[in-house]
């Protein structure tokens, strides 16, 4: 009768170690990404607002948002959920309204479209208008995700643009170098977020 092979060797222990050290490393990307996400919140004002208890980043500051176009991330805290999102603003003292829904995130290697369904290219689906002393305010307040592959494509390609088109005019935002410096720290915080499940320890 033969002996059972001795040169056998089990699996099982080899699974184990291999599956602690991957609980491991999951976690320390899990800590990396929280030290990573409040090192961005933390850069930028932030405002406590006490009736709903939640405390909200902007980078542009507390207020309202600068008479000028630009495109701008802000994040709001809530129980330790968080949510990201992006405001693209366009300011003009032009007495013509562009009522753009339809925006063209454009680089010298692509280009992406971003259809909004607002009543006339004035409100609904994120898009507001306003006058102001001065001038006037056509803006689109959405989710991160909404747009993340038209921010994707501004931080990684050249001559970024982004048009925002209506049904008889439009216009074009060359994007600079600080904007686009504030959406690759919201595509970190994005991919931070990600791991930590939208939710801070």
């Amino acid at each position: 009768m033969l002996a059972p092979d001795s040169g056998k060797t089990s699996t099982t222990g080899g699974n184990a170690t291999q599956a602690a050290q991957t609980a491991q490393d999951k976690e320390k990307q899990k800590e990396n990404a929280q030290a990573d996400a409040m090192n961005i919140l933390g850069s930028v004002p932030q405002e406590n607002d006490q009736v709903e208890n939640q405390t909200i980043y902007r980078p542009w500051g507390n207020g309202p948002v600068p008479a000028d176009t630009n495109l701008y991330w802000y994040a709001v805290v809530k129980d330790k959920s968080v949510t990201e999102r992006i405001k693209l603003v366009h300011f003009t003292s032009d007495i013509n309204w562009v009522f753009w829904d339809e925006l063209f995130f454009s680089t010298d290697q692509g280009k992406w479209e971003y259809k909004i369904n607002a009543f006339a290219g004035q409100s609904g689906d994120g898009k507001h208008t306003e006058v102001v002393m001065g001038g006037k305010y056509e803006t689109l307040d959405v989710p991160y995700d909404k747009l993340r592959p038209g921010i994707k494509l501004l931080t990684e390609g050249t001559n970024p643009i982004i048009r925002m088109k209506g049904a008889q005019h439009q216009a074009d935002f060359q994007v600079p170098q600080a904007t686009i410096d504030q959406m690759k720290a919201a595509q970190q915080l994005d991919q931070d977020l990600t791991i930590l499940g939208g939710k801070l320890k």
